[in-house]
């Protein structure tokens, strides 16, 4: 398995991940969102890849803070593909 950042082309598998989450949509849409993610610098879409599929994502952005110095990252979205999940 390796952590990569997400591609265009895994638009298929990440729209299914993201409907197991609860957000079904279209892959043209989530295709749309890496690119989005992908021209800006302070956001991040990661997935681990086992080379076959897709075993999850996790996207985030470090926002700025005002009311004091530094930065907080925002974690928006994190999927274990289906089955990969500890029991429990």
């Amino acid at each position: 398995m390796r952590i990569r950042e997400a591609r265009p082309e895994d638009a298929p598998s990440l729209a299914a991940l993201l409907a197991e989450l609860g957000y079904p949509d279209g892959d043209e849409r989530v295709r749309s969102r890496v690119a989005t993610f992908a021209g800006d610098p302070s956001s991040y879409v990661l997935v681990a890849d086992d080379e076959d599929r897709l075993l999850g994502v996790a996207s985030a952005s470090v926002v700025p803070l005002l009311h004091e110095d530094g930065s907080w990252c925002r974690l928006s979205a994190l999927v274990v593909a289906e089955g990969l999940a500890a029991p429990g």
